[in-house]
């Protein structure tokens, strides 16, 4: 439960561009994501390349554990996420947006967390090493391989979402580890 009370934490902490610490953490997510790549502004066309929906990323991010799971896929998952990245560009998926998949699977795994929390489950994938960050993982790689599967356009969005929330609630409320 202290591990689900650290996420809720992150949760309810929302981006501030006056906080040096969240400025720091955006630019680090350029880095880690496009190390080869210099960022010609902390304001920028290149974060839509990426995955945002404008050139300030700060506009997509509701709170702080969007950026920690979006920093922590691309330090300890970067090829596969620079595949999802790039799989992004390379097939014209405009209208998927990285972050805003990671706004719903954010949302998606605090509902999970916060009905562990309530009905006092014991799932084994909360003792994991960084499971709410594993999750988010396991969950991007899912949204965007359903994304493009299904060939989903943004009106269909809800579709998708329906399919991941189902998806989610099956597999984590049952699960040991992941």
């Amino acid at each position: 439960q202290r591990r689900v009370r650290g996420y809720e934490r992150y949760f309810n902490t929302s981006y501030d561009r006056n906080l040096e610490s969240h400025e720091k953490l955006i630019l680090n997510l350029w880095d880690l994501s496009f190390p080869e790549v210099h960022l010609t502004n902390r304001i920028s066309a290149q974060w839509q390349i990426f995955g945002f929906s404008s050139s300030d990323p700060a506009n997509d991010l509701r709170n702080i554990l969007e950026l920690h799971c979006l920093c922590y896929v691309a330090k300890h998952y970067s090829k596969e996420f620079e595949e999802i990245i790039s799989q992004r560009a390379t097939l014209h998926l405009l209208d998927y947006h990285v972050s805003l998949a990671g706004q719903l699977i954010v949302s998606m795994l605090m509902s999970v967390c916060f009905e562990i929390k309530s009905k006092g489950y014991l799932t084994g994938w909360l003792w994991d090493h960084d499971p709410f960050e594993r999750a988010y993982f396991i969950l991007l790689k899912k949204f965007e391989q359903l994304w493009t599967v299904k060939n989903f356009k943004t009106s269909e969005e809800s579709i998708c979402i329906r399919l991941m929330k189902k998806f989610v609630f099956q597999i984590l409320l049952t699960c040991d580890s992941l």
